[in-house]
């Protein structure tokens, strides 16, 4: 019996640690939280997590007042365009 499948849940983390070293502030750190919030959602909706990024930040740079709902993962227009099953 293993617990590979365990070990490569907690990866992520792990690596992430050594991330974390070069969080030198807190507004670095809330910087930090709000990325991966935005890259575990987007792989937990199933999403092609590079190209929404993409999308996301292209989108946002030409905006002053973007409409949220519309870039949310679970977003219609984004399941359509960026999931995986597509």
């Amino acid at each position: 019996m293993d617990n590979n499948h365990d070990e490569q849940q907690i990866r992520p983390t792990t690596i992430g640690r050594k991330n974390y070293l070069f969080t030198k502030s807190e507004v670095g750190a809330k910087a930090n939280a709000m990325w991966y919030s935005i890259i575990q959602t987007a792989k937990l909706n199933k999403l092609r997590v590079r190209e929404y990024l993409e999308y996301l930040l292209e989108a946002f740079a030409w905006t002053d007042q973007p409409d949220w709902k519309a870039y949310l993962p679970w977003a219609p227009e984004i399941q359509e365009r960026f999931c995986i099953t597509n």
